[in-house]
């Protein structure tokens, strides 16, 4: 000790140790360093950087792809709808021409009958939507194809159809963005992130401070909330933002979000899918149409490619709450 001041000096090669029993801390000011890091976390860190980047990577490749992919059919879906139109009007002019020449004349009216009916099958299958069934899950976006679909999920989803959930405890476990000092880790459920169940002494979203002091709010009480000292040194409460609550975990007050689809506030048959903050309602059940909180009913019989009903002889099309029936059979016809 000179002046006031405390020198630490290790002869050559030699080592300076600082040892502590179980439960202690060795700080440098309001910092425990040994909270901090180690260079196999800090290497863990870095490899998990890496392998992000390459997720970010092959997801830029993959969306560009489809863009082209979405783009070609989209192309190529145009260009068969104005082909079988063009079609459909020479069939219609032949049979017009065709009528009252005979026995050969009536079968061959007939043969373009149903050569008729299955281009209209094959422009209805093109223009159908595949999305409108929502087969993509868990927040996912539908990219609609001709005769298929494509699912964009959300990162903490994988799979065809979103359905998978991406196991977040093991991907960031054992490094400085998983939980710390022996916490117990659970995936948030459908939302993004995770939960850390702390150890008893530790706070905070990961798990990672011993102190109890609202200068560690962030750590205290994650992103979406504000630390507010309790009644007792030791003690503390998060004010959190909308569409946020406090965990129940009395001793871990921190910041989770709320589960507005608990409210069902979606319209019959529309997903709920709960987002940090918020919520949104997937498409209408098919035959209605809107935002998936209030949803109406399609008028299929507007447009003759939006029913099934027979074109040839012409059959009435009546229109119900979402969705339709066809009129009788004309005649001879059944």
């Amino acid at each position: 000790m000179v002046d006031g001041n405390m020198y630490f000096h290790a002869g050559k090669s030699k080592n300076i140790t600082f040892r502590v029993s179980d439960g202690a801390s060795i700080l440098f000011g309001k910092t425990d360093i040994l909270s901090l890091p180690n260079s196999t976390q800090i290497s863990d860190l870095q490899n998990l950087i890496k392998k992000h980047i390459q997720n970010v990577d092959a997801w830029n490749t993959m969306f560009s792809t489809l863009q082209t992919q979405i783009y070609d059919s989209k192309t190529e879906a145009t260009h068969m709808v104005n082909e079988i139109k063009l079609i459909k009007q020479n069939i219609t002019a032949l049979i017009k021409a065709r009528k009252g020449s005979g026995r050969t004349n009536a079968r061959l009216r007939k043969l373009l009958t149903m050569v008729n009916e299955n281009i209209v099958k094959v422009v209805k299958m093109i223009q159908t939507d595949e999305c409108q069934q929502n087969p993509c899950q868990n927040g996912g976006t539908c990219i609609d194809l001709v005769s298929k679909y494509q699912c964009l999920c959300p990162s903490h989803f994988g799979g065809k159809n979103c359905d998978e959930r991406v196991d977040e405890c093991e991907l960031y476990g054992k490094t400085h963005l998983g939980c710390q000092n022996n916490a117990t880790c659970s995936n948030n459920g459908i939302l993004p992130g995770f939960i850390c169940h702390c150890q008893k002494g530790f706070h905070g979203r990961r798990c990672q401070i011993k102190s109890t002091s609202c200068d560690y709010s962030l750590d205290l009480c994650g992103e979406h909330g504000h630390c507010m000292p309790g009644s007792s040194s030791d003690s503390y409460k998060c004010l959190c933002e909308f569409g946020y609550i406090s965990d129940d975990d009395p001793s871990n007050p921190t910041c989770i979000d709320v589960n507005e689809c608990a409210e069902k506030p979606c319209h019959p048959g529309a997903e709920c899918i709960n987002l940090p903050g918020g919520f949104k309602c997937s498409s209408c059940p098919i035959g209605l149409q809107g935002n998936g909180i209030n949803c109406f009913d399609i008028d299929e019989c507007r447009e003759e490619m939006s029913n099934d009903c027979s074109k040839n002889p012409k059959v009435q099309c009546l229109n119900t709450w979402g969705s339709y029936h066809c009129g009788p059979c004309p005649g001879k016809y059944k």
